[in-house]
């Protein structure tokens, strides 16, 4: 699923962050650092203005890693070819990034050709949403759908990516859920369909109550119920 299309795109202006938390993810699963709490949000505007092609772009880039993300317990080639798309996208986009968004990229790229060479499933995963996020967050979302709902979509998968590690990540599940109500408060009053807003709301309880409970198969549900209630919340923005 891809949450930001690149169809009607309109020039506006976007936060470029002064910094982006990165993985460090050297060396095996069991003793890779987990991410830090997200900061995608917390920047401030230097009042950069992004053409329609140059937003295409980031987005583009974005796809390609939560592309990446999915297929990072694909059995190869499959994996290696969405690397390769993910590389490349990269390349292109990172000229559309500021300085500091350059160099978190070169910094989560290594992770990420560090994990895939050495078959860290995990640490490729959570190392490719990074990358995800910083493109979504310097595109700040698309003319249809806001950013947070796209940060979502990051939390989502984060958060599955801890709940597969060995050791399971439990602390920085809690950290995703958090970073999780954070944006879906930011975002739900602009949710049209009610319903879609209360399924989402238990979609964060049962996050919640599995992390609390380190059931990890009731983490793996909803994750995949929070990621699959993403999709639905595309469709339900109000237009303003």
């Amino acid at each position: 699923m891809h949450p930001f299309q690149a169809r009607h795109l309109f020039q506006a202006r976007i936060v470029f962050p002064a910094a982006f938390a990165v993985l460090a993810l050297a060396g095996c699963q069991k003793s890779a650092a987990p991410p830090p709490v997200a900061t995608a949000t917390q920047s401030v505007a230097v009042g950069v203005v992004v053409t329609d092609a140059a937003r295409q772009g980031l987005l583009a880039a974005a796809e390609r890693f939560e592309n990446l993300t999915e297929a990072a317990y694909a059995q190869r080639p499959d994996s290696d070819a969405k690397l390769a798309l993910a590389r490349a996208e990269a390349k292109h986009a990172r000229p559309l990034l500021d300085s500091p968004a350059q160099v978190a990229l070169d910094t989560a790229m290594n992770s990420v050709e560090r994990a895939a060479s050495s078959g860290q499933s995990a640490n490729l995963s959570l190392a490719s949403i990074e990358i995800y996020r910083l493109f979504i967050t310097a595109a700040n979302g698309s003319a249809e759908v806001p950013l947070p709902i796209g940060l979502l979509d990051y939390a989502g998968f984060r958060f599955q990516a801890d709940g597969r590690a060995w050791p399971v990540r439990w602390d920085d599940m809690v950290k995703a859920h958090v970073f999780a109500v954070e944006q879906w408060n930011s975002v739900k009053t602009r949710i049209g369909d009610a319903g879609a807003a209360r399924d989402f709301d238990a979609s964060l309880a049962a996050m919640d109550s599995a992390v609390r409970a380190r059931d990890k198969l009731a983490a793996a549900k909803a994750a995949t119920r929070e990621l699959d209630l993403v999709d639905v919340l595309e469709n339900s923005v109000k237009q303003s």
